[in-house]
């Protein structure tokens, strides 16, 4: 079946200096080509974009609309009321989904550009039988470094579907996954939402409860 994909991307004005890329000086030039990434690969006919914004100010609201005003997409915009916050922000995004009809998900971040392949590789992906259920589209320097992605590596090598998307004990909020996965692990997302859980043990009481559970004790008492 050829699920629709709902895109839920969750932005905020803020910006971090000491961690921004030299190509993109301030928040407003960084978005226009996030957004504007997103979007220009996003199939009209079948994609659903909701933009969450967290903080907003009406300059930025206004930015975002002047945006998606160049692209053909179905487009929402949720603007959050207080508390603001990483895990705050992230919490309305599994609000929307787990409220969402059968559908493919993306959630996304602000600080991502989009490859043109990415969702045509994705597609390809969730029609496999054996495809997991969260896909984490972007590398990150942790799955060469930790240990804990090494043995999960090892544990999965046999269930690889795809070159492209391996198979990762945690990462980052950046994800591909589905309806069916949200409704499944709502209970355990909503840890790092409400607050008990750093994003990286949330997803290995996803991946790895046994072999983790010393450290996702700790973290949660």
């Amino acid at each position: 079946m050829n699920l629709p994909l709902n895109i839920i991307y969750r932005t905020y004005p803020g910006y971090n200096l000491d961690k921004a890329l030299k190509a993109f000086p301030d928040k407003k030039s960084l978005i226009k080509y996030s957004l504007s990434s997103l979007m220009g690969n996003l199939e009209p006919s079948n994609s659903k974009l909701h933009i969450i914004i967290d903080a907003p100010t009406d300059e930025y609201i206004l930015l975002i609309n002047e945006i998606i005003a160049n692209f053909s997409i179905r487009t929402s915009i949720h603007i959050r009321e207080k508390p603001y916050g990483n895990a705050e922000s992230f919490n309305s995004c599994l609000l929307l989904a787990n409220a969402l009809d059968k559908s493919n998900l993306f959630f996304c971040e602000d600080d991502y550009l989009i490859h043109p392949n990415l969702f045509e590789s994705v597609k390809t992906i969730f029609s496999q039988k054996d495809s997991p259920d969260y896909l984490f589209p972007f590398s990150h320097p942790d799955y060469s470094k930790l240990l804990i992605h090494k043995l999960y590596r090892a544990l999965t090598y046999f269930s690889e579907s795809s070159n492209i998307f391996k198979r990762r004990a945690s990462g980052c909020l950046t994800f591909f996954t589905s309806k069916d996965a949200i409704n499944r692990d709502f209970k355990i997302l909503k840890l790092y939402a409400d607050g008990f859980l750093g994003d990286h043990n949330m997803w290995k009481l996803i991946t790895l409860p046994y072999l983790s559970s010393s450290t996702i004790i700790k973290e949660l008492y």
